[in-house]
Parts: C-alpha cells; sequence; structure tokens
C-alpha cells in the first residue's frame, strides 16, 4: 500500500506553472506545515521593514476559505465565520495557548475574589460600529447571557460545555462586571476567552426580528464589515477602535497595523494552492503531508515553515451503530495507528494521548501513558481488585496535572473501561474508545 500511495504522489507533484495553469481552468487565476507569501505588489504592505525589523502600518491581508458563513452570531454561529467574528468583535480577555497566559482586550482586568466569582473591569473609549453607543457591563452581561435561549430556541452551535459553568452574570457598574458560577471551575476564564463569549450590542439584537444578529456587525472590534457574499468577505480598519493603553505583546495600543481584510471563498483545495501560487492570496493554511511540503522550500515569494499541529485526526462515534461501546473499542484497537502513521503520513504523525502535543505544558504522549497504565495493571495485579483511586491521583500528581476531584473519577471510570479491554488485545494498548 505504501509504495502504491507514495509514488502516486510523486507522480502527480507539478511545478508552479503547471499550478497556475490549473488555476486558470477552474477560474481562480485571480486569486502543522504553513505557508506566508512575502507578495511582490508595490502596495504597503509588501514593504514590511523586513532588514529593520519594525513593522509598517497599512496594506491588506489576503486569505481564503472554503465555505460561505452561516451567520455572524457569536453566540449562534461559530463554524466557517472566525475569519469574520475574530475582527469585529472584541472580548473582555483572550487566552494564548501556546504561552499560557491571558490577553486584556476590552477589560483592564481579571480578577477572582472567590472560588465561584470572576470580576472584570472595562476600558473606556469602546464603541459599537453601528450607533457609536458606548460598550458597558451591560452589554457584556446581556452577551454571556443569551446561549441557553440561543440554544433552546435557535439551534445554536455552542453547546452547554462552553458556558454551563455560569449561573448569572452581573452589571456591578457601567465598567464592572462580575460572573457568579455555579461551582468551582478552573476552565471558566479560558471558556470565557473563546470566539462565542463576543460582546454583542444589546440594542441591536432587541431590536431585530429573530433576536440575533445573524446578517448584522454588532461588534466593537477593530474590523467593519463592507462586504459580505458568496464570494468572500472585505474588512476595513474600524476608525473609532479604542486604544489598549496596557498593551499585551499581542495588542498594540494603537489598533492593529493592517488597514484592510479580503478573505475568498475557494471551495477546491487545489485551487486555494494555485491562488497561493499565483500570488493571489497570503496565507496557506494547511499543508497536506511533508511532500507536498517539500514542494514550497525554496520559492522565493515565500516563507515555510514547520511548526507544531494542532489538527489532529479524530473518530467520531456519534452514529446509532456505535452506541455499543463494543464496537467503539473493536474499532479503535483494529487501527494499526503506527502503520497508518508510516504510510499515510510518511512517518510525521504523532499517536498522540488525550492532551496534544500543541498543549506543551500539559502534553500526555502515548508513551508516557503507557508508562501510567502499566504502573496501574501492577498495582491491580497485586491487589487482584479495580481500586484505582489511589493510583490515580498519584498517577496525576506525578506529571504535574492539576485537576479537581470530579476529574479524578472520570479517569478512574476510563481507565477501567480501557482496563478491561486490554488483556483482549495484544496489538494496542491504551486505545481512545
Amino acid at each position: 500500500m505504501s509504495e502504491n500511495y507514495w509514488q502516486r504522489i510523486r507522480e502527480n507533484q507539478v511545478n508552479r506553472r503547471n499550478f497556475l495553469k490549473v488555476g486558470a481552468a477552474t477560474g481562480v487565476g485571480l486569486g502543522a506545515f504553513s505557508l506566508v507569501g512575502c507578495g511582490d505588489d508595490a502596495d504597503e504592505s509588501s514593504d514590511s521593514g523586513s532588514g529593520s525589523g519594525k513593522p509598517v502600518r497599512g496594506g491588506t491581508l489576503n486569505v481564503v476559505k472554503g465555505q460561505v458563513d452561516e451567520g455572524i452570531d457569536p453566540g449562534l454561529k461559530v463554524i466557517n465565520n472566525v475569519d469574520i467574528l475574530a475582527r469585529i468583535y472584541n472580548h473582555t480577555h483572550l487566552y494564548k495557548v501556546s504561552t499560557n497566559e491571558f490577553l486584556l482586550d476590552a477589560s483592564t482586568s481579571m480578577e477572582q475574589p472567590d472560588a465561584q466569582t470572576i470580576t472584570f473591569k472595562l476600558r473606556d473609549g469602546m464603541t459599537f460600529h453601528a450607533d457609536g453607543s458606548a460598550v458597558t457591563a451591560e452589554h457584556v452581561a446581556f452577551s454571556w447571557q443569551r446561549f441557553p435561549e440561543l440554544l433552546e430556541n435557535q439551534g445554536s452551535q455552542v453547546n452547554a460545555a462552553n458556558w454551563g459553568f455560569i449561573d448569572s452574570v452581573d452589571a456591578v457598574d457601567d465598567s464592572t462586571v462580575r460572573v457568579n458560577l455555579k461551582a468551582p471551575s478552573a476552565s471558566a476564564p479560558v471558556l470565557m476567552a473563546s470566539t462565542p463569549f463576543g460582546i454583542v450590542n444589546k440594542a441591536q439584537v432587541l431590536a431585530s426580528a429573530n433576536n440575533n444578529v445573524q446578517e448584522e456587525d454588532a461588534g466593537a472590534g477593530p474590523y467593519i464589515i463592507t462586504r459580505r457574499n458568496a464570494t468572500g468577505v472585505s474588512l476595513a480598519r474600524y476608525p473609532d477602535y479604542y486604544k489598549h493603553k496596557n498593551p499585551s505583546n499581542h495588542f498594540v495600543e494603537d489598533g492593529p497595523y493592517i488597514d484592510t481584510q479580503e478573505t475568498r471563498v475557494i471551495v477546491d483545495r487545489a485551487a486555494i494552492k494555485a491562488a497561493f501560487l499565483a500570488g493571489d492570496i497570503d496565507y496557506m493554511p494547511t499543508i497536506n503531508d511533508r511532500l507536498e511540503f517539500e514542494e514550497f522550500t525554496g520559492l522565493d515569494f515565500a516563507k515555510a515553515a514547520e511548526v507544531g499541529s494542532t489538527e489532529a485526526r479524530l473518530l467520531a462515534f456519534d452514529n446509532i451503530k456505535f452506541t455499543d461501546k463494543r464496537a467503539r473499542e473493536a474499532i479503535s484497537l483494529g487501527i494499526d495507528y503506527e502503520g497508518l502513521i508510516r504510510t499515510v503520513y510518511a512517518g510525521d504523525g504523532i499517536y498522540d494521548g488525550p492532551i496534544g502535543q500543541a498543549l506543551r505544558k500539559w502534553h500526555l504522549t502515548r508513551k508516557r501513558l503507557n508508562l501510567i497504565g502499566n504502573m496501574i495493571l501492577q498495582k491491580l495485579r497485586k491487589n487482584g481488585k479495580l481500586q484505582v483511586h489511589p493510583w490515580t491521583k498519584s498517577v496525576l500528581s506525578a506529571t504535574k496535572i492539576h485537576v479537581q476531584l470530579h476529574w479524578v473519577n472520570l479517569w478512574d471510570k476510563a481507565w477501567r473501561n480501557l482496563l478491561e479491554s486490554r488483556p483482549k488485545y495484544s496489538s494496542m494498548t491504551f486505545p481512545l474508545g
């Protein structure tokens, strides 16, 4: 299998000229591994100050996505619209996974006076795009308490796992927001930094016929929408965007450098590749494998980089046919994961654990999981019982993972399921069922 697969791939590799022919034929000539185009246009965006290392304001960022969005209400739709939501809405804070830090956006502080309370202080000078009204704590409280209604009555894509920890949200005064939690939640600050927690204009929502802002810009973020249709989205800098007077490494005090962003909708991946090679888009988000990556190295108009990937191949067992745990186990245990990585991914894949390698601070490798499993098995064999509570706790402590007690109980259940299936199969250890 592996020889045939890679032979086909190598035979189908094409050069820049052939890609441009493909682009012209499909009407796209106009325009992990990652690629960023350097560009050779005479506009300001190509004069990036390389050499001095200083960024230059202005220019246009040209990007691509494969599908038209289904709406732009952050509390309702969060698929195929991140190119819009992340630009037109602001948030009290963001969470940077790579450095495990919170970045203050609409807020100047985030504090936790007790285990079930989180408070935010808002910045001055924030205004909504639509009517220029001030962003206040009332808008934040309204935005974060919409989730149950949107899920129940409008089929929101944002499920309760993202907001179910919230009991209530109070606007203490115009600039103070208090979040009351149902119970202590270590994940709450991270979840509240996600896309659905964008701050919406309360007046716009209440004035809408459907009690949502699916087709409206109700945000106060750095960009406004100037075009949105089936071909793509155009964004322009919001002239009244507020200053970040205590900027982090993420935010710039005077706002973002780029003036405009153009997002094109291109469904076919080969056409996306052609558009990048033609210089019509600045960033190609996904490279299939190392062989494809090698096609782009050495190009004078692009920078190719190999970075830790958050991409994963998952098995989703939502189908009614797989409600029986034994069916899921049989499929999981029947897959030769290492063989799959060796043949299809040319050895570049990672048989990862539940916590992926991109999260380096908490990463659990498959080797480490097997070590933990063997420790537990030895203890069980010695006692002849499935009593893994103390061992689970000690193992988690040894790997410096801090969890609440209810997570320990979940681990107990997971380990039981895995241990029960292990003696029946010798080829795989500790698969994710």
